[in-house]
């Protein structure tokens, strides 16, 4: 059993200007602390009838309020004291292996109200963005924002979204012109809090929405993908492209993440240095880096010839980062909106690229990974080494990570080589660095489009 323990304790490390001081909920689990902020109501002298919510006491204040028989008010904050700890540890009683983080959504969600939706959407939202989650923070808060504008979910909670409910917003969104594919990935943030609030027994496995529609459920539409990857030769066809030289340096960046069997570009314009050990690779990819630690398993890629052609050419080898896109100083939310920046641009240029060279799909940078992984195969790498290589746990989801490499992995790397049938252009250093300056360190907003 899990040892636990709680106390009402004055935050006296932050006295405020009228000296008073926060009262925060101390829970310890297994010898490690945190601290909640509470608050109380007490009876409005001026105004009988009406009662005042408090946060801060001073000192002398919460000394009478601990004192063995306090008198009006402090006896009636001392009760408030005492609810909050009896709830606390009703709360912790429950759990089978308690965590802060569980904690905190069942202690500040109403748990016994059906467990406020909005609330855990709040709660989930500010916990990625502590971790620096800023892309997954980013899609709840998209789907928060949805289920709100339509549905209204401030003050919802779980009990009252029925399959019923679900089946209304998924009709709304079809009237509003949205996508089925839109329409899962604003519901899938939703679900996975409704499992947060199974684990936290705010709801039962009765009242769980999601599921079979001949169980009475509500099932997440699924769209089909359409995305089918470039052939080998209109890989080929738009390596060989040549025209505006901030254009080229956009489509290197889209074949080395395609040498990289499709890296995507978070991972791609963050990469340091110390991940690259000869021609291998090392990462943990930032999508998932915040699995559970033991889950956490390195991907380990061949660089290829073409693909360290590129990297030397447009690498900082006096920097931490390997390319100029982020630096040091850079903050999460800046590193996320210079990725975002530098992929849109990306997909600008090889837009405007696939016109001129005559390519009749909508090309954008999540065609490298399915090209890669589609290319692989056929050159006769086995699905295992393609699996490993795109950190899948199996075929379909990508969750997990390997260490090691095997003979195949190598096979994989060289497999998506294209020098032997494709001339690449030599550019001399100066124009390398030109390109660097206006094109990658500017992060420019927009790419010219050729006519």
């Amino acid at each position: 059993m899990t040892n636990f323990s709680t106390a009402i304790i004055l935050e006296t490390r932050n006295q405020r200007k009228d000296e008073t001081y926060p009262v925060k909920l101390r829970v310890t689990i297994e010898r490690l602390s945190r601290y909640y902020a509470i608050e109380w109501e007490i009876p409005d002298e001026k105004e009988p009838g009406k009662k005042i919510k408090q946060k801060y006491l001073t000192q002398i204040e919460f000394d009478k309020v601990e004192a063995k028989k306090p008198r009006e008010p402090y006896k009636t904050i001392k009760e408030a004291f005492n609810d909050t700890e009896k709830k606390a540890r009703e709360l912790l009683t429950v759990m089978e292996n308690p965590t802060f983080d569980q904690f905190k959504r069942l202690f500040t969600s109403k748990a016994s109200a059906g467990g406020n939706v909005w609330k855990y959407y709040e709660d989930y939202i500010t916990e990625c963005k502590n971790e620096n989650r800023l892309g997954t923070a980013s899609s709840y808060e998209c789907s928060r924002n949805s289920l709100n504008l339509l549905k209204g979910i401030e003050t919802a909670n779980f009990k009252t979204i029925t399959p019923e409910w679900l089946k209304d917003y998924a009709k709304q969104m079809k009237a509003k012109g949205k996508s089925i594919s839109t329409i899962g990935i604003y519901l899938r943030p939703l679900r996975s809090l409704f499992n947060n609030a199974l684990r936290d027994k705010v709801i039962t496995l009765e009242l769980y929405p999601f599921g079979n529609p001949k169980d009475g459920k509500y099932r997440i539409p699924k769209s089909k993908n359409n995305k089918r990857p470039l052939e080998r030769s209109e890989i080929i066809k738009l390596a060989n492209y040549s025209g505006s030289p901030i254009n080229e340096m956009y489509k290197d960046f889209f074949l080395l993440s395609y040498f990289l069997v499709g890296l995507n570009f978070m991972d791609l314009l963050t990469l340091k240095w110390k991940q690259l050990d000869g021609n291998v690779l090392e990462i943990i990819r930032k999508k998932t880096e915040h699995t559970t630690e033991n889950d956490q398993k390195a991907i380990k890629l061949i660089v290829n010839d073409e693909a360290m052609e590129i990297i030397k050419r447009y690498g900082n080898p006096t920097g931490i980062y390997i390319f100029e896109v982020v630096n040091i100083k850079d903050n999460p939310e800046q590193i996320r909106r210079k990725v975002q920046n530098f992929n849109r641009n990306t997909n600008q240029a090889l837009k405007a690229i696939a016109k001129k060279m005559d390519l009749s799909k909508n090309i954008s940078t999540v065609f490298a990974r399915h090209s890669a992984a589609s290319h692989g195969i056929n050159t006769g790498s086995t699905l295992a080494d393609i699996q490993q290589a795109l950190g899948h746990k199996n075929i379909t989801t990508t969750s997990n990570y390997i260490s090691g490499l095997s003979e195949g992995a190598t096979s994989l790397g060289n497999s998506l080589k294209l020098k032997e049938a494709v001339p690449i252009v030599e550019r001399g250093t100066e124009t390398a660095e030109t390109q660097l300056q206006q094109g990658i360190e500017t992060v420019p907003e927009t790419v010219p489009v050729e006519r």
